[in-house]
């Protein structure tokens, strides 16, 4: 792959890194549920970018082989494993310790995130002050045929914690590609450490990301979570649920009865949609290589649109953007503001008065601001549709 030398963008979304605030909130509940995270604050410029370090020709390939694990003895936490467990709706299957609670990580407005994009675990010890979470994400990125290369510099700025580096092994099972990455020593920040980042791949190329998380108790003897975390990446299977990348339309559900919104799709463009008590939020993004992630197309339908284009820190007010569009079959302006690498615009057009209900349609480019050509150009497409 050839790399651009632009940051390479980690996940698919401007409101945190998807993991860690409310990673450290999982840590600090029961296994019944979490409680809601903290307000986000104003995005910044490219916000979900990081910048590792550019892969190295020397960089080492992953090992078929990885060294011999200690015992799979991670504190109290169970050894005996559960059935197959379900994990990104229907994606893969994997199984978990006994007795592991599968949570949802909660928006402040309401709802959850879809299973689509996440799944977490939350598995407490017999001794309830050790605590073990699983994250397992879609990242909506796909193979670069260099993956060697590329992982142990992704696994170190996603994590975020200069202190450790990863060196990634991979073996191929259950129909798939799986990458298990050790990290060099266990540093604790926000209240947990990493016990072992890895990676799968599907046959069709698209990538999932694990995570397995100790909290500072489980930490004070972190080897056997590492291998009890081996063991349980060694079990995740491909599952039936397979994405839909082909181009065409697409229905979206709304807080109405018998009305949906339809959308036209190019090809290598994927939706999920998370549902809450009186919204619907659709995410529209384009698959893209490892570390090219491009940015999405966010589609809100509710009476509360919320979001913040104002000039982030560092932007002066040439930086403002405002540009004509069209959106649910009206004349719409977009505002926000946009440089030469990400841009934030939204648009707004009433769904209904009664129930009053807007779309809110935001174009988030966090690699190159004229990716929001693109996502204008799918949002045109928006229209109505009613009947059951």
């Amino acid at each position: 792959m050839a790399m651009s030398g632009k940051p390479l963008v980690l996940l698919a979304t401007r409101r945190t890194l998807l993991l860690h605030v409310p990673l450290a909130l999982a840590f600090a509940v029961t296994a019944c549920g979490p409680t809601a995270p903290p307000p986000a604050s104003p995005p910044e410029p490219n916000a979900a970018a990081a910048a590792p370090p550019a892969p190295s020709a020397t960089a080492p390939s992953p090992s078929s082989a990885p060294p011999p694990a200690p015992p799979a003895t991670c504190g109290s936490i169970a050894t005996d494993l559960s059935a197959p467990q379900s994990v990104l709706d229907s994606r893969l299957t994997m199984q978990t310790p006994l007795g592991a609670s599968r949570d949802a990580n909660p928006f402040p407005m309401g709802g959850r995130v879809p299973e689509a994009e996440e799944t977490r675990f939350i598995v407490t010890g017999s001794n309830p002050k050790e605590k073990l979470v699983i994250l397992i994400n879609e990242i909506w990125q796909t193979d670069t045929g260099e993956l060697g290369n590329i992982l142990p510099s992704f696994f170190k700025s996603f994590e975020q914690n200069p202190e450790v580096d990863f060196r990634v092994h991979s073996t191929k099972a259950n129909n798939l590609t799986l990458f298990a990455a050790a990290p060099s020593k266990v540093a604790i920040k926000d209240g947990k450490a990493v016990a072992l980042a890895g990676m799968t791949m599907t046959p069709d190329g698209t990538l999932q990301y694990f995570g397995f998380y100790i909290n500072d108790e489980l930490a004070k003897r972190p080897s056997g979570c590492t291998a009890l975390a081996q063991k349980l990446l060694a079990t995740v299977t491909k599952a039936s649920r397979e994405l839909e990348r082909s181009a065409g339309k697409r229905e979206l559900s709304t807080p109405l009865l018998n009305t949906r919104l339809a959308l036209q799709l190019p090809a290598e463009f994927v939706v999920a949609s998370q549902i809450g008590p009186d919204f619907s939020i659709h995410r529209v993004r384009k698959l893209a290589a490892l570390g090219e992630y491009p940015g999405e197309l966010r589609i809100y339908v509710g009476p509360s649109p919320k979001l913040d284009t104002k000039l982030p820190s560092g932007l002066s007010t040439k930086h403002k953007k405002s540009l004509p569009g069209r959106l649910l079959g009206g004349f719409v302006r977009y505002s926000g503001w946009s440089t030469d690498t990400s841009a934030l615009l939204a648009a707004t057009a009433p769904l209904s008065k009664k129930p009053t209900l807007l779309v809110q349609v935001e174009l988030d480019a966090q690699r190159d601001s004229a990716f929001t050509k693109e996502l204008k150009a799918i949002a045109q497409t928006i229209k109505v549709v009613k009947g059951k």
